[in-house]
């Protein structure tokens, strides 16, 4: 000891728990919104975890599921962070990025929706958003790859008229109306 120079020794067992080592892995980190991304956890040493999923929306689940939207006409990115803790409360976090792009909204408009003549003429205007290709499909009729075409319909019945609009980031929605032809009655 200090005090009368005799040797002394103490010894005291301690327990060392291994820390956890957080990561997880993203089933796909590139998609259209809306976005499912699942999360499996490959963490070691880790009994709680807690989920950001960079939307301002959290989880606590081991493994987790999570949807995105993006409402612009431009990709967003979003990082994950996920914190890992044991029981004797050591913790470590692991980050990644997913990228979520817009999903284009097809839409138009015909100038008329119906006729008793044929043939009749239908001008289509594309009200679409964040698209820049238009595939329009006619049916019978053909179809067409411009923005704001024109079908003319020579057959009384009811025609459907579809565009699918898409995007550089492989991004598509296809809308679809009816343009109706009406018998010419007989007097």
């Amino acid at each position: 000891s200090m005090f009368n120079e005799c040797p002394a020794t103490v010894s005291q067992t301690f327990t060392v728990f291994a820390a956890p080592v957080a990561e997880f892995v993203v089933n796909e980190d590139v998609g259209c919104s809306p976005f499912t991304v699942s999360f499996a956890n490959t963490t070691e040493n880790g009994q709680f975890y807690s989920w950001d999923f960079g939307d301002n929306e959290i989880g606590s689940d081991e493994d987790e599921q999570h949807i995105y939207y993006n409402d612009t006409g431009d990709p967003v990115s979003y990082t994950i962070t996920m914190i890992a803790q044991n029981f004797q409360l050591c913790a470590d976090t692991f980050s990644a990025s997913i990228i979520v792009s817009p999903t284009p909204v097809s839409n138009f408009l015909m100038d008329i929706e119906s006729s008793c003549y044929t043939p009749a003429t239908v001008q289509l205007t594309n009200a679409s958003i964040y698209a820049n290709n238009f595939d329009w499909d006619f049916g019978l009729f053909g179809s067409s790859d411009i923005q704001n075409p024109y079908i003319t319909v020579d057959q009384v019945g009811t025609w459907p008229i579809s565009l699918t609009a898409s995007n550089a980031y492989g991004c598509l929605h296809t809308s679809s109306q009816n343009f109706v032809v009406h018998p010419h009655p007989e007097a």
